[in-house]
């Protein structure tokens, strides 16, 4: 699968994952379904086949993003610290925190 970038990703595009990545954190990935997606994020079906060409897909490009975001979050934390210590502390401080959404269910889904 081609993975898109953020930067290939509008701002609907970003808002529609935005809502797609809080359903998969709260309810997983197996009672999930495509049509129930689209419609918690006010959009077609075919939008969501746009991101990805199916819900496992989908979440996998979510798990991505997520990634990328965690790092990314975390980089500019560890940059805004001289000390190098504080840098430890921030770098893991920071990415402990950016997980505390993920729950059980999430984390089922991605070993599944």
């Amino acid at each position: 699968m081609l993975m898109l970038e953020p930067r290939d990703l509008s701002p609907r595009q970003q808002e529609v994952l935005d809502t797609v990545e809080a359903v998969f954190l709260r309810e997983g990935l197996r009672p999930v379904r495509i049509g129930r997606l689209a419609e918690e994020a006010r959009c077609s079906r075919s939008t969501l086949y746009e991101l990805a060409p199916s819900k496992e897909e989908l979440f996998l490009l979510v798990l991505d993003r997520m990634i990328r975001r965690t790092r990314r979050q975390s980089a500019e934390a560890i940059d805004r610290e001289r000390d190098p210590e504080a840098r430890l502390k921030v770098a893991l401080s920071s990415t402990a925190l950016s997980f505390a959404p993920i729950t059980t269910t999430f984390i089922e889904a991605v070993r599944d």
